[in-house]
C-alpha cells in the first residue's frame, strides 16, 4: 500500500478507536471471555492501539505494549508509560524483529483485532510463534465471518474476517497448537450485519457504542445461546513442542 492509503486507514481507525475508548463495560467484557489464560508474568500485547486494552494488563510483571503506528504509539506513551513495569515499542508484523521479541521470555502474547490488518497474515503467525517458548500462551481475537466483511472493514484496512476453522487453521499450520476456540459476541453481530453490510454505513458512533454500554446485560446472555456465530472469534493456543 501507499503511504498515503496507509494514512488514511490510520486517521479512519483513529476514529473507531476513540470511539470505542469509551466502551469501558464492554472492552471489560471482552478481556473476561479470555483473562482465565493469561499468565501474569511477562506479557505481551501486539498491536496495542490508543491503549483501550491494556489498563487490564498492568497486574502483569511486566507489559509490553507494541505498535506500529507512531501517532497510536505517542498517545499509547502519554497514557500508559509512566508506569514501572511497562514499556511501549514499536513493532511491524510485515518484519517482525524475532530476536528483539523473544528475549522478553513472554509468558503471554494477546492480539486483538491485528491479524485481519496484515496481508501475509501466516508468515506473522510463524514470526510470533518464533519469539514463544513452549509454556507460552498466545490469546488471539480477529473479526469473524467473512460474510459480515463490509465498508467499515474496507475502510479500516482489514485484509479479511475469519471463521473457527480458518483462525484454527492459521494457527496450526505456523506451529501452533488451538487449545480452544470459540465465537463471541453473538447479539452485536446482528446489529453489525445490518449497519455495517446491508445499510453500507462505514463508522461506529458514539452512540453505537452508547447502545451497546447499555445492552451490555442482554449481551452476556449469550453463554446461554451456543450457537456458531459471532462478531469476533477467539483462540486460545500454545506452540507445539
Amino acid at each position: 500500500m501507499s503511504r498515503e492509503i496507509l494514512s488514511e486507514i490510520s486517521s479512519n481507525m483513529e476514529v473507531q478507536l476513540d470511539s470505542l475508548s469509551s466502551a469501558i463495560g464492554f472492552n471489560r467484557w471482552m478481556f473476561s471471555q479470555y483473562e482465565d489464560y493469561i499468565q501474569w508474568g511477562n506479557i505481551w500485547e501486539i498491536g496495542a492501539g490508543v491503549g483501550n486494552m491494556s489498563e487490564f494488563l498492568l497486574p502483569a510483571n511486566f507489559a509490553c505494549l507494541s505498535e506500529y503506528d507512531d501517532g497510536y504509539r505517542a498517545r499509547l506513551e502519554k497514557k500508559m508509560g509512566h508506569h514501572s513495569n511497562v514499556r511501549v515499542e514499536p513493532v511491524d508484523l510485515n518484519r517482525l524483529d524475532i530476536d528483539h521479541f523473544r528475549k522478553y521470555n513472554f509468558d503471554t502474547i494477546i492480539s486483538t483485532n491485528v491479524l485481519e490488518h496484515i496481508e501475509n497474515d501466516h508468515k506473522a503467525v510463524r514470526d510470533i510463534t518464533n519469539t514463544m517458548k513452549n509454556s507460552t500462551t498466545m490469546i488471539t481475537l480477529v473479526p469473524a465471518h467473512p460474510f459480515l466483511y463490509g465498508k467499515l472493514d474496507e475502510k479500516i484496512g482489514h485484509y479479511r474476517r475469519y471463521t473457527k476453522k480458518s483462525l484454527r487453521s492459521l494457527l496450526e499450520k505456523n506451529g501452533q497448537k488451538v487449545l480452544r476456540i470459540k465465537y463471541f459476541n453473538r447479539l452485536s453481530a446482528i446489529g453489525w450485519l445490518l449497519k455495517f453490510k446491508i445499510l453500507k454505513k462505514e463508522d461506529i458512533s458514539e452512540g453505537d457504542v452508547a447502545k451497546v454500554e447499555k445492552l451490555l446485560p442482554l449481551l452476556k446472555l449469550e453463554k446461554f445461546l451456543p450457537v456458531p456465530f459471532g462478531q469476533s472469534v477467539i483462540a486460545i493456543s500454545k506452540k507445539v513442542k
